[in-house]
């Protein structure tokens, strides 16, 4: 998480946001300052499953698939992704159902629905000094950035087992829908900050003590 502005309003929702990261990421150009980059190759770092599975798309898989997406409205996600960054379609995803919800303006990407719905959901949140049921985020891009690519699926080894992973890197997290977990653990933020960290300084960061 960083501040940008610690002279900003810090009544402010944007006072304290999530990095960029996704876009470092995938982009290989590292941030130092509001203006200053410095460039490396990018992240050779599994988006999901097991981080040793030679198989799994990279943030640098990605690297090429941030053009704006100039189709038709996708109506069941079919399209998968391998670590060479070569698209094709496997109907066989079409078994899962999944489909787009939301098309980001912004970035020209549409939204996967259960990534669209993980992201607007609902749920018991401290407000007004109690407890209330609300959006867990005022805007549904706080947490995630506007999304950089169009959703992809592919099999990747969790725990060492095959499964099919749907994912979309978004500019702040990628996320990824895995139809076979169980119920409120299908749609989850990948771990950004492990992933960054490894790039970054090519190791993992240390343990705590005690």
């Amino acid at each position: 998480m960083e501040v940008t502005d610690p002279y900003d309003d810090r009544a402010d929702p944007w006072f304290v946001t999530n990095g960029l990261l996704v876009v470092e990421l995938m982009t290989g150009q590292l941030q130092l300052g509001n203006t200053a980059f410095e460039a490396r190759a990018p992240a050779e770092v599994n988006v999901a499953g097991d981080a040793n599975d030679p198989n799994a798309p990279t943030y640098a898989s990605f690297m090429n698939l941030r053009s704006p997406y100039t189709g038709p409205e996708p109506v069941t996600l079919t399209q998968q992704i391998n670590r060479a960054g070569t698209v094709t379609h496997d109907e066989r995803f079409a078994a899962y159902g999944a489909t787009v919800s939301q098309y980001a303006g912004d970035t020209g990407h549409w939204i996967a629905t259960p990534f669209w719905e993980f992201m607007t959901a609902t749920g018991v949140i401290w407000q007004n000094d109690d407890w209330a049921i609300d959006a867990m985020f005022s805007n549904p891009y706080y947490a995630t950035g506007f999304p950089l690519t169009e959703p992809y699926w592919a099999t990747v080894a969790l725990k060492g087992v095959p499964t099919d992973v749907l994912m979309q890197c978004f500019e702040r997290r990628c996320l990824t829908w895995t139809p076979t977990n169980p119920e409120g653990w299908k749609a989850e933020a990948g771990n950004v900050g492990l992933h960054y960290y490894l790039w970054r300084y090519g190791k993992l960061p240390p343990r705590p003590v005690g």
